[in-house]
């Protein structure tokens, strides 16, 4: 943190005269500097020295002022302390040292020793600066507070904190409780304690001083400004990321960028960036910063090197290790001939620069930087201070990596163990000791205790995501969570698989953490919804639909040619609409993550004969020397029965690399081209299928991880009996195993089904669209065509012959048919009904229904330059739906309404729809089931978008699926249904009964359907 202080209080400049001939030279200066001519002041300094070897008298003294204040005004701060230097010798020549004028000239001399990091000389100037105003003005007067304050702030920067504090303690027991004296010295001494890592201190000093300011000064004050950023700092330092940004975002809100302590909130609030993860807006500010300072206070200042330090901490966590160490070696130089070497500062310096080299594998380097960073940090803050913790635990990892692991892990405990009792154990940099205390008992092969402190891990981060999720847009929430989370539960998964002989319960432990993470984003994002409409207030409707106006402009901008201003405009303005929405919801909201569950909360929902089974997808990790992610990566199907004793049994596939390449692409084509597949059984389900079989097992209900998202498990033959799986066992698809528990509520509003298909892609033809096409049309696509920016790549990918996009005569049957099985009238949409405006007025019917084209763009349909957009930059943009007038827009970028609509409805749309009463979407489309696959998250496409705008089930497509069989399904599905067989029963049935006439998969089992 960058200092305030000097902020607050500026040069002095009061000059008595005593009575005296007053020279011209004199009178030329004076005149000089009072009409602001700083550059024909400071001609005269050659002549008043040699006037000062003739006389020594106020004049002289006053002059030298005048003349040092104008190298200040001109930044030539060197000559300024050398010209008060003179000032101050000339005074005590005259033996002025009790006037006010000698405190003033120790006062500036005292603001520019600090200035320049000259901290000793500083400190040296209080002491006598101190005397003279005790003498002067008294212990309660405001110039003497003020001296305090300055001398604490310098007994800080030369790391005096004990005198620094017992300077303030002994000052505040002399002011009344009610004076803003009393305030800005109690907002002092929790800055030194801040400083010092004593936080619960801090924390009180703060929390009184800040209404005490704010009585005194004003809530718009510089004094009151400075209070809330220490405090900002504070919650930081706690891991109370949250709300440390919100503390900064209210500054910054009042604050003028002009303003230093805007600059000095701007820096803090980038450290808040990055403790969430957030690296690149981190570094963004950091850099911008950088800039500032090297104008404004030259690339030699201590705050020049904190930025400098700053920039560096977020490059190393963004492996720029290069950069980082570049920016690190500048910023120790920098301290070393500021404070030297035994300094708080320079050990700070000396940690972060030891820490990139540790990370990149360097220890040789790291180790020595780090012993004499916490030799420093002991002797000076003791031993049980943050800081030394930090360097503790840097240095164990360093000796660890070193090959020193005896050593190192002494040093990691030590450090766990500070942390525990300064911090807690709720604090994330405890969880980070703990982390690095479970690999280490994993490596060493002491399976129970690395298990105790991986639980104390996971404890610690269900409380980090508790606190901060609430606050988080859904990206900052995925950065937080993948970034410094995820990784943890990942090598979790790793131990445990290896720990399950000798620990055999570890099973109960994989499966409740994985029914816990497992779509914690999608569920965080989908309970401030519910927080929003739960809360009933009008002001927060407002703002959401405002958010949602925002972000259906900003998904017409992407891909548009430019338009970048607007469109990162558009961003920032949805962002911070969206995290209002978070903080104003957050109350509802935060209360459904405290709720967790376990494999027996799952059992207690489980009847005879069924099985509940969790897919996970994980890469091997290797605990020795610091730990590394491996290459291999393994799946493991953890299941749960009515008959499961002390825990979810494990059944292993460790050949992970080949299931996601070779075989899902032997599986593929053997849809594809309706070939015999008799190895698709044997390699992602006999395993799971013997166990199924020897439990006699019928229902499974299944929430799939990774590969397992792309395949229809239905649809894949077992070569031993020749029967499909969906003859076999009864499947349902879960997101999570977890929703077998949720307390299931009757939302079912909207009861007219909506049933929208056959759009009209080209409005500038026939009213009425030709429907002569051949058996075989799929709602499919193919490649080929000329690239025109992203227009382009999605018409290219949408059709292949050059006549347009392919009319599906198959969706207007089925439309008509589905329409004829209800009893009540659907509301129907089709042709240039069928368009995207339709659809986003639609509100909450129980069933919706849209057949059409569907798309997910992979990276290689895309050209380069599109690959490098920000279009594919965000996966719900890549998937869609094509709706009527979509080939007018893609044929000239035109949009077909003044909105904006182009026939193109995103996944990113779909997530603005208005289904939260919504049971059942079907997507009768192709590859509506693609998308982008995130371990832990599901797949990020029209399956999330649908979940986010409220359906409870979908219906959707892994593959290009054929029109008229297409057609019949859907016929059959909602005939079942209808009759009366519940969702999921109804479109098992109607896909057996397709099986009879179209004997391959390809047409029968492209769709899934996935909910509750």
């Amino acid at each position: 943190m960058k200092s305030i202080l000097s902020i607050l209080f500026g040069l002095f400049a009061y000059l008595s005269l005593v009575a005296q001939s007053i020279p011209p030279l004199y009178q030329n200066i004076e005149k000089a500097y009072n009409d602001g001519d700083y550059a024909a002041c400071l001609k005269y300094e050659k002549a008043l020295s040699d006037l000062a070897l003739q006389r020594t008298d106020t004049l002289i003294a006053n002059a030298y002022f005048y003349l040092a204040d104008a190298s200040v005004q001109t930044g030539k701060i060197e000559k300024a302390i050398v010209l008060f230097e003179k000032e101050k010798s000339t005074r005590e020549k005259l033996k002025l040292e009790n006037t006010e004028d000698y405190s003033n000239t120790l006062s500036n001399l005292i603001y520019l020793y600090y200035e320049v990091g000259q901290y000793e000389k500083s400190g040296s100037a209080l002491d006598l600066l101190i005397d003279n105003d005790k003498k002067n003005y008294g212990v309660t007067s405001t110039l003497y507070v003020q001296t305090i304050l300055n001398a604490a702030e310098t007994l800080l920067k030369i790391d005096r904190l004990k005198d620094a504090d017992q300077l303030l303690s002994n000052t505040l027991k002399q002011q009344s409780k009610t004076s803003g004296n009393y305030a800005l010295l109690l907002y002092k001494l929790g800055d030194i304690a801040q400083y010092s890592g004593q936080y619960r201190k801090a924390n009180a000093a703060l929390t009184e001083a800040l209404p005490l300011v704010e009585k005194s000064f004003g809530k718009n004050s510089p004094e009151y400004f400075a209070v809330l950023i220490n405090y900002g700092n504070l919650q930081m330092r706690q891991g109370k990321y949250p709300e440390a940004e919100e503390t900064f975002d209210a500054v910054l809100e009042l604050l003028s960028p002009k303003e230093e302590l805007y600059v000095a909130a701007l820096n803090d609030q980038a450290l808040v960036y990055r403790s969430l993860a957030q690296y690149e807006k981190s570094e963004r500010i950091f850099k911008e910063l950088k800039s500032l300072d090297s104008a404004t206070l030259g690339q030699e200042h201590p705050d020049y090197a904190i930025t400098l330090s700053n920039i560096g901490l977020v490059q190393t966590d963004m492996g720029k290790y290069k950069e980082a160490e570049a920016s690190l070696t500048a910023s120790l130089n920098i301290q070393r001939k500021s404070s030297g070497t035994k300094t708080i500062a320079y050990a700070r310096k000396q940690t972060n620069l030891a820490r990139t080299y540790q990370l990149s594998d360097n220890a040789a380097k790291a180790i020595p930087l780090l012993e004499q960073a916490a030799a420093t940090f002991k002797t000076v803050l003791g031993e049980k201070s943050p800081e030394y913790a930090t360097a503790l635990f840097n240095l164990g990892m360093a000796n660890w990596k070193a090959g020193k692991g005896s050593v190192g892990i002494k040093q990691l405990k030590s450090s766990a163990d500070i942390r525990a009792a300064v911090l807690g154990k709720k604090h994330p940099r405890y969880a980070e000791s703990a982390q690095k205390l479970a690999e280490y008992h994993w490596s060493q092969k002491q399976k129970k205790e690395a298990l105790l402190r991986f639980g104390e891990v996971f404890e610690n981060y269900y409380n980090q995501i508790d606190l901060t999720f609430p606050a988080l847009t859904e990206e900052e929430k995925a950065k937080f969570y993948y970034t410094n989370l995820r990784p943890s539960f990942d090598k979790f998964n790793a131990f445990a698989v290896a720990a399950r002989t000798e620990i055999p319960t570890i099973t109960a432990d994989l499966y409740n953490h994985q029914i816990n993470t497992k779509g914690v984003i999608m569920l965080a994002t989908e309970k401030v919804k519910q927080g929003i409409q739960a809360a009933n207030d009008p002001a927060l409707s407002e703002l959401f639909e405002s958010w949602q106006t925002t972000k259906e402009q900003i998904a017409k901008l992407y891909g548009q040619q430019g338009q970048n201003a607007s469109l990162d405009s558009l961003i920032t303005e949805a962002n911070l609409l969206e995290k209002e929405l978070t903080r104003r919801s957050a109350l509802f909201a935060s209360q459904f993550i405290k709720k967790r569950s376990s494999w027996e909360a799952v059992q207690q929902q489980l009847k005879p004969n069924e099985a509940a089974v969790e897919v996970i997808r994980f890469t091997d990790y290797n605990p020795d020397m610091g730990g590394q992610f491996l290459e291999t990566i393994r799946y493991a199907f953890l299941i749960v029965t009515k008959e499961s004793k002390g825990q979810p049994d494990l059944i292993m596939l460790n050949n992970g690399r080949e299931l996601e390449s070779k075989f899902m692409n032997f599986y593929r084509n053997s849809v594809r081209f309706q070939q015999a597949d008799n190895y698709s059984y044997k390699n992602y389900f006999e395993p799971l299928g013997d166990y199924l079989k020897k439990n006699n097992i019928q229902k499974v209900f299944l929430s799939p991880e990774g590969v397992y998202n792309q395949i229809n498990l239905n649809s894949i033959i077992n070569p031993f009996t020749q029967k499909y799986i969906i003859d076999e066992y009864d499947i349902h698809l879960l997101n999570n195993t977890r929703e077998l528990t949720d307390n299931v509520v009757d939302r079912r509003v909207g009861q007219t089904p909506v049933l929208l298909g056959f759009p009209k892609f080209n409005l500038e033809t026939n009213s009425t669209q030709q429907v002569a096409v051949t058996r075989g049309a799929t709602r499919g696509t193919t490649r080929g065509g000329i690239t025109r920016g992203l227009r382009g790549g999605l018409l290219r990918y949408m059709r292949g012959d050059g006549d347009g996009i392919s009319v599906l005569p198959g969706t207007q049957k089925e439309i008509k048919e589905i329409a004829g099985l209800f009893a009540d009238q659907p509301l129907i949409f089709m042709e240039s009904q069928a368009a995207e405006n339709t659809l986003k007025s639609v509100n909450n019917p129980r069933i919706l229904h849209i057949a059409t084209h569907g798309y997910f763009l992979e990276d290689e349909a895309l050209g380069v330059d599109e690959k490098q957009s920000q279009f594919v930059a965000n996966p719900l943009l890549k998937a869609g739906l094509i709706l009527a007038g979509a080939e007018n827009f893609l044929l000239t970028g035109t949009p077909l309404a003044e909105g904006g609509d182009d026939g193109i409805l995103t996944a990113y749309e779909a997530m603005n729809l208005n289904l939260d009463n919504t049971d059942l979407v079907v997507l009768s489309a192709c590859e509506t089931g693609l998308g982008q696959i995130k371990n832990g998250e599901g797949v990020y496409g029209l399956q999330r978008a649908f979940r986010l705008a409220g359906t409870k089930n979908i219906v959707m497509s892994l593959w290009s699926v054929d029109d008229e069989a297409t057609q019949e399904l859907m016929s059959l599905f909602y005939k079942e249904m209808i009759n009366g067989k519940s969702q999921h029963e109804a479109f098992r049935s109607a896909q057996q009964q397709l099986k009879e006439k179209f004997k391959q998969p390809f047409y029968w089992g492209a769709f899934i359907m996935v909910g509750k």
